[in-house]
């Protein structure tokens, strides 16, 4: 894996993990609507991340 690639990577690791905290955070404070927006945006996340691995 190239330099930029592993960067990205780690960028993409990196949002997933703040995206899941602030996920898990709105479903504790019972938002619902929030936790779901945050929890769609972790899916999308993983989908960047399955598809620079897989190229």
């Amino acid at each position: 894996m190239s330099f930029e690639r592993s960067a990205q990577k780690e960028y993409l690791e990196s949002e997933y993990g703040r995206y899941r905290e602030q996920a898990d955070a709105a479903r504790t404070d019972g938002k619902p609507l929030t936790a779901a927006k945050y929890y769609s945006q972790c899916a999308d996340v993983l989908e960047e991340l399955a598809e620079l691995e897989t190229t």
